[in-house]
């Protein structure tokens, strides 16, 4: 009975393990890149990097105006341009892909794209949508002939802001 109990225990372990929904390639850690002590990145084994030294990537998203940036531009040729940024408690999370230009960006790539981009915006929750949508396409280089704009914002201080046009 007890080597049944024992095997009945390894199975139900292994579907568990098995089960593992982890989608490493979207998360990022919260210090993507770092230096060992011979200025060398260091890898942990598992595809991550670990942090021996201070970071300045991991020191960077914590000065970024935004914890969520949810971007959506639809256009008239069944093309697309999405940003998700999510910066929780959790981990990082980045992609942002472009079927104008074809092309797919995540993790560290998709975050260097998009550090460059947020700490240039002049605007904060209290500037007017048009605005707004304006600066998010300039800084995307987005051409103004969408069919749909949708921008989910939470800013840094909780505030959640939505922007949305339609033509």
């Amino acid at each position: 009975m007890k080597k049944v109990c024992m095997l009945l225990v390894c199975i139900c372990m292994a579907a568990l393990v098995g089960c593992n929904n982890n989608n490493n390639d979207q998360n990022v850690d919260k210090n993507p890149t770092s230096t060992n002590q011979n200025g060398n990145a260091a890898n942990n084994g598992n595809g991550t990097t670990t942090n021996n030294q201070t970071n300045q990537t991991g020191t960077a998203t914590q000065n970024m105006p935004f914890t969520s940036f949810d971007l959506d531009v639809d256009y008239s040729n069944f093309k697309s341009f999405e940003v998700d940024y999510e910066n929780e408690d959790d981990g990082l999370s980045v992609k942002v892909e472009d079927e104008i230009n074809n092309r797919t960006l995540r993790g560290d790539e998709a975050l260097q794209e998009l550090q460059n981009k947020f700490q240039h915006y002049t605007f904060d929750k209290n500037t007017d949508t048009d605005t707004v949508i304006k600066e998010v396409l300039d800084s995307f280089d987005l051409k103004n002939d969408f069919k749909k704009f949708d921008l989910e914002i939470t800013y840094s201080d909780g505030t959640e802001k939505e922007y949305q046009l339609q033509k």
